[in-house]
């Protein structure tokens, strides 16, 4: 499959890195097989099974993105370093499973106030 899928990029002129460049098997509540690769980080964000709440309350396993660790890290960082600014908003936002921290680049526009540039 990986040859097949550096062909193709060949073909579209991209070039896969070989040291990044791996299979993943996307475990969820339907896959449930054991393989090596279940996860992968991606700007930022890692890709994993993670427990879900569907609409009606049942409980499921899906493969979702959230914040990666070093980059939660990096966000802690910046926030005791007192280094936030407009053009880098930091946002609370409350839900049923907790509250969660998130940052949105290039923003001048803050949850908490609601004021926009």
């Amino acid at each position: 499959m990986l040859a097949a899928l550096t062909d193709r990029m060949v073909e579209v002129g991209l070039q896969l890195h070989p040291d990044k460049t791996r299979i993943i098997y996307c475990k969820d509540g339907h896959r449930r097989g054991a393989y090596e690769h279940t996860s992968f980080t991606f700007l930022g964000h890692t890709f994993r099974a993670r427990r879900n709440r569907s609409r009606h309350g049942n409980l499921f396993l899906g493969f979702d993105p959230a914040v990666s660790k070093d980059a939660l890290k990096k966000m802690g960082r910046e926030l005791r370093s007192g280094t936030c600014t407009p053009a880098r908003t930091w946002h609370c936002r409350s839900s049923p499973a907790g509250s969660t921290l998130w940052w949105r680049a290039g923003s001048t526009t803050t949850a908490a106030s609601g004021r926009g540039s």
